[in-house]
């Protein structure tokens, strides 16, 4: 749906960029995808790249494990763009439902952390006759939903920003639109 006036080809490539942050988020999950499907590896080295480049930056700026970096870049999108009724609405709507996009992939990212899945999944051998290979195949098959999800919706946002819409992702959708009601 496009409202709000008009955007222009600027506009729309700022929308598009924002969805950086949830694609590189999910760069290290998509290990089984990028040996069975060597053109995703393809369309996915520079990313693989952005995120190397991050995660060394992300390493040197933390302070007890926590990412200053990361930090940052919540705050300077949230209160330099989001907030900042200058921006066109089509950019502030496509960076907060990136940033939320990103949110929500990091705390499932946590919660897999946590329950041992991401862990297992890197870890143990696959093989359904080997002692943990069932499980260790359904932890890599969530790691590889969760990655095939968010890339999808990311893709499909990209798309719609391009095209001059607004991506409407179910959920995160509303949550951004109700946010922006200013």
């Amino acid at each position: 749906m496009v409202w709000r006036g008009r955007s222009s080809p600027q506009d729309r490539v700022w929308a598009c960029l924002a969805y950086l942050l949830p694609l590189l988020e999910i760069v290290p999950l998509g290990g089984l995808l990028y040996g069975l499907v060597p053109p995703i590896y393809v369309l996915f080295s520079p990313f693989i790249a952005i995120y190397t480049f991050k995660a060394g930056l992300a390493s040197a700026f933390s302070i007890m494990g926590f990412s200053i970096l990361d930090i940052a870049i919540f705050f300077g999108l949230f209160v330099g763009v989001v907030r900042n009724p200058k921006i066109s609405h089509l950019v502030r709507f496509n960076v907060l439902q990136a940033i939320m996009l990103g949110i929500g992939t990091s705390l499932v990212i946590t919660v897999l952390q946590l329950l041992g899945i991401l862990q297992q999944a890197f870890i143990q051998p696959i093989g359904l006759g080997q002692a943990g290979g069932f499980s260790a195949l359904f932890s890599l098959l969530i790691v590889t939903a969760l990655f095939v999800l968010v890339a999808a919706a990311s893709i499909f946002a990209i798309v719609q920003s391009a095209r001059g819409r607004y991506a409407e992702i179910p959920a995160i959708s509303e949550s951004a639109y109700n946010l922006l009601r200013y």
